[in-house]
């Protein structure tokens, strides 16, 4: 299937692509003196920015792909089924396993199988049951399979292309990642000197977006609770319940 970007990963880039968003906007009205050393830093983002774009673009045309593959498969597992019953219709098989005669596989283990291996597999049982003079409703079933297989089939061989696209946009993208980060450094250095005098300007210009954009809200002063039987609020107070799922035991 390729490489598989998960939602940890992916949440990690957007995010590093809204710091940058926002560093670049910020040195707008920061010290002039930013603005030729951060030039590289910005066509570096930039980039970064279109290459990202272009992964998520190629993820949903293969979740797309996938899905079509994800469809035609579950009616091909039908198929199976139906060609189990017809099996036992016909006197082929028992129904606890009415393949175990004509596979390796029992009618739900075959439908568990990867998509290729399942349509190797498929391929073979029709062709077992061929040869058992089977009759016109049993070929009309095989025939449902062999037909739903050459669709799975089909959906695979599509699923190529968008895979194929996928994994490269990603390699060109981890690539640009690496030049990215060189380049923040590069400017966070550059940055470093030209507001020696001015460190509070340097937090806020790489400040994580939220820590300047959204305001804090304020937390609510606990209130003491009085220990029950208590006459005034110097008591004791009572212990604070643990987070949900937390264990209250030493570990």
């Amino acid at each position: 299937m390729g490489k598989k970007q998960t939602n940890s990963s992916r949440k990690g880039i957007t995010n590093q692509i809204l710091f940058g968003d926002a560093v670049i906007e910020r040195i707008q009205d920061a010290n002039p003196a930013l603005k030729p050393k951060a030039k590289n830093f910005i066509d570096v983002h930039r980039q970064f920015s279109t290459a990202e774009e272009l992964v998520q673009r190629c993820d949903s045309k293969q979740k797309d792909a996938l899905a079509e593959v994800n469809r035609l498969d579950a009616i091909l597992d039908e198929s199976v089924e139906d060609l189990a019953n017809a099996v036992v219709s016909a006197k082929l098989g028992a129904r606890i396993n009415p393949f175990k005669e004509l596979s390796s596989y029992a009618p739900s283990r075959l439908t568990q199988l990867a998509y290729a291996t399942e349509l190797v597999e498929v391929r073979k049982l029709v062709a077992a049951i061929g040869k058992k003079k089977p009759g016109a409703e049993l070929k009309k079933a095989c025939a449902a399979c062999l037909k739903n297989a050459a669709a799975v089939e089909k959906a695979l061989k599509a699923l190529t292309g968008p895979q194929s696209n996928h994994a490269s946009a990603m390699n060109k993208r981890d690539k640009l990642l690496v030049i990215w980060e060189k380049g923040l450094n590069t400017f966070k250095k550059h940055a470093n000197v030209i507001l020696d005098d001015e460190p509070e300007d340097y937090t806020a210009l790489f400040a994580a977006p939220e820590s300047v954009q959204v305001p804090r809200k304020r937390r609510a002063k606990a209130k003491r609770s009085k220990k029950p039987g208590s006459g005034n609020s110097g008591g004791a107070t009572s212990p604070t319940p643990p987070a949900d799922g937390a264990s209250t035991d030493k570990s």
